[in-house]
C-alpha cells in the first residue's frame, strides 16, 4: 500500500472561503444572524404574550373572587382585561418588528 500526501489544507481553506463569499446574498453576513427572529419564533412569542396575559387575568380574577366571595364576576372581568392587554402587547410588538424590518430595507 502506498500512502498519498495529504492535500494542502491552506488551498482547501481558500476554496471554502471563496465558495462562502460567492453564496452570500445581499446584506448577509458569513456568521449567524444576530437580533433577528424566525417567523416561527416570532409567532410563538406573540402567542405566548396572549396566553400569559389571559392566564394572569384569570388567575388574578380567581384570587379576588375567592376572597371576596363573588364567584365568576372578577374572573370574567379580569379575563377580558387580560385578553385585551395581550392583544395590545401583540400590536406593540408587531409594530416594533415592522418598523425594524422597514429600517433594514432602507
Amino acid at each position: 500500500m502506498t500512502e498519498k500526501e495529504p492535500p494542502n489544507l491552506g488551498s482547501l481553506d481558500a476554496k471554502l472561503k471563496a465558495a462562502r463569499e460567492a453564496n452570500k446574498g445581499p446584506g448577509e453576513s458569513s456568521g449567524p444572524s444576530q437580533g433577528t427572529e424566525s417567523g416561527l419564533g416570532f409567532g410563538s412569542r406573540l402567542s405566548v404574550e396572549i396566553i400569559t396575559s389571559l392566564l394572569a387575568g384569570l388567575g388574578l380574577g380567581w384570587v379576588i373572587d375567592h376572597y371576596a366571595g363573588t364567584q365568576p364576576l372578577f374572573m370574567l372581568v379580569f379575563m377580558f382585561l387580560g385578553m385585551g392587554l395581550g392583544v395590545y402587547h401583540v400590536m406593540l410588538i408587531s409594530r416594533r418588528q415592522q418598523e425594524e424590518d422597514e429600517r433594514k430595507e432602507q
